[in-house]
Formats: C-alpha cells, structure tokens, sequence
C-alpha cells in the first residue's frame, strides 16, 4: 500500500482529522499532510514519517516500507 493510502485510511480508521494528526505528529502545517494523502508530496523526511507513525499508531516499519513504495 502506498504511503498516501496508508495514512488517509488510518486517519480515518481513528476518526481523525487531518489537522489533528499534523500536530500529533508535529508538522507545522496540515497542508504538509493533505499533499501527502493527496499524492503530490511524494518525499518525506524521516523525521516527518516516525511522527505520522507515532500520531497514526502505525509501527515504523510498516511506514517506512509504504514510504518506499512507488505510486
């Protein structure tokens, strides 16, 4: 499963909004995250993928591993 996948179906599986995961997960803006769930941000730091995985309750691994993913 891609990354963007990943994350829009566990945001929505904890009945989050996008807001609240980006500051669970400590990104400065939500638009970060919709550019992420939408496709067209494709890269993301390290940093930025073990906070959405703390704020999605997703283990790292499984992250990472969508992160690497091609679309």
């Amino acid at each position: 499963m891609t990354l963007s996948k990943l994350i829009c179906k566990r945001r929505a599986a904890l009945g989050l909004t996008q807001a609240e995961v980006a500051e669970r997960a400590g990104l400065k803006h939500k638009a970060h995250l919709a550019a992420i769930e939408g496709g067209t941000r494709r890269t993301c730091s390290p940093a930025t993928l073990l906070g959405l995985a703390r704020a999605l309750k997703i283990d790292h691994k499984t992250i990472l591993e969508s992160a690497a993913q091609k679309a």
